[in-house]
């Protein structure tokens, strides 16, 4: 382990900043039960057992009634003594019941963002992918980044990792072998079953590493941006899925000028539905301004619904609007069909766009759920997701280097390379996955990981 930590105790409001029923100070450190029998005056906490009592200051003054919970190490989530003490949700009397503390104790200070959590790491509470899973667990935004990030928790990616880096030390392992004890008679198998573990390493690192496109969207959302003509309906879609007027709608054709971003989750994922202009010729002003944005967020989307009027024939604008839409997965919004059907199928095909095909009323809301479904069957999210994703850029960055690493070994091999380049290209590997789950880091990279945390946890 490269990185450290003083060991003074540490203490924090967890509770989100505000007023609420209850407001809870964390303690990890080894000064925990003295500090907690100081405030509460009292000498007796039985482990894992909540008790109720009186906080007080130094000078002895009363700050709260309030419950306190005591963990004793090494059964705690930091692996140190560990104690939450459950109060009002007043900031003002969080706020002194932190001060107490720290009076109470020099040998205490207030946590750094995510320090209670990197404790918990560099006491090998978690590995570094179940760390990140923690503040994945509390930023998540709809159901599905829940569940993959409790997943991640529960030690899934590190079980597949460790999988995988066990097969690699077996496959160094053969390679030195054979290194060390040349023209052995089972040399010549032992360098085989290396090399087939190595390329079996290297087919599971990149199913984990192209993973990660769903998983980001499972994180983050799948980015939706609607183009089309103006007045096809872009903005009473929008209206339809929010169930309210989110966007103004008017017969004025450059009435959305903004790109309206409407985050929402629809079966438990998250989808973030973007608004934008009306493609027409116009050069300057704040639709033009407009324009330029909305062909913006285009290119920084998921998939593309490309909102079309289907009472009328198309137009140039249908054109201009589907040539934005070319290499982007895209779904095709047959909208205002409670008004009859002017345009034919045969025009869609002229659009040039290999793209599903939904019937909508936007006005009406009809067709919007098979709309969404749609969506989701494009981002491959439709089925849910059972198997094993990276949600981490990180992560995926660690799995690209080991699977570089081992397809260089794997060439070397073939190439007739010696046997001690192809093992330090596997060692290459194998330290790429160590990265990952944080058992060879580099002190920098944890520290940034861990500030990006909240702090109390």
């Amino acid at each position: 382990m490269q990185t450290s930590y003083d060991h003074m105790t540490i203490y924090a409001v967890s509770t989100p900043p505000g007023r609420g029923g209850i407001g809870v100070v964390r303690i990890s450190g080894g000064d925990t039960l003295p500090i907690l029998r100081a405030l509460f005056h009292r000498d007796a906490f039985a482990p894992r057992t909540m008790v109720y009592g009186k906080v007080f200051d130094a000078t002895g003054r009363l700050l709260d009634e309030a419950m306190a919970v005591y963990f004793p190490a090494p059964h705690s989530y930091t692996g140190e003594d560990v104690a939450e003490i459950h109060g009002h949700g007043n900031p003002t009397i969080l706020s002194a019941i932190m001060d107490a503390i720290g009076t109470l104790c020099k040998n205490a200070r207030p946590a750094d963002n995510g320090e209670f959590t990197k404790r918990a790491f560099l006491n090998g509470k978690m590995d570094l992918t179940e760390a990140e899973a923690v503040m994945e667990v509390i930023s998540a935004r709809s159901m599905s980044a829940v569940d993959a990030s409790l997943r991640q928790l529960g030690g899934e990616v590190g079980t597949a990792i460790s999988a995988i880096r066990s097969d690699l030390m077996d496959a160094t392992a053969g390679l030195e072998a054979a290194i060390d004890y040349p023209e052995e008679e089972w040399e010549d198998e032992a360098v085989t079953a290396a090399v087939a573990l190595l390329k079996s390493a290297q087919s599971r690192i990149e199913a984990l590493g192209l993973s990660y496109e769903r998983g980001r969207l499972v994180k983050e959302g799948i980015g939706c941006t609607m183009v089309g003509a103006p007045n096809a309906g872009k903005s009473s879609l929008l209206n339809a899925i929010a169930g309210f007027p989110r966007a103004i709608v008017d017969d004025t054709p450059g009435t959305t000028r903004d790109v309206l971003e409407y985050p929402f989750t629809y079966m438990g994922q998250l989808i973030r539905l973007y608004d934008t202009a009306g493609r027409r010729d116009v050069k300057t002003g704040a639709e033009a301004i407009g324009l330029q944005m909305g062909e913006a967020a285009v290119h920084e989307s998921d998939i593309i619904i490309l909102v079309l009027d289907g009472a009328e024939p198309l137009t140039a604008e249908d054109y201009a609007a589907a040539r934005l839409c070319m290499g982007k997965p895209t779904v095709i919004a047959y909208n205002k069909v409670d008004l009859g059907r002017s345009l034919t199928r045969g025009e869609l095909y002229r659009l040039g766009l290999d793209a599903p095909v939904v019937e909508i009323s936007a006005k009406e809301g009809e067709g919007v759920e098979e709309l969404l479904f749609t969506i989701l069957t494009l981002s491959g999210l439709a089925d849910g997701v059972e198997d094993t994703l990276i949600t981490s850029a990180r992560q995926r960055d660690c799995l690209m280097r080991a699977k570089d690493a081992l397809g260089r070994a794997i060439d070397a091999h073939t190439a007739g390379v010696p046997f001690d380049l192809v093992s330090q290209d596997a060692m290459d590997a194998l330290s790429a996955l160590y990265s990952l789950t944080g058992e060879d880091p580099r002190a920098d990279v944890i520290d940034t990981i861990f500030k990006k945390f909240c702090v109390g946890k």
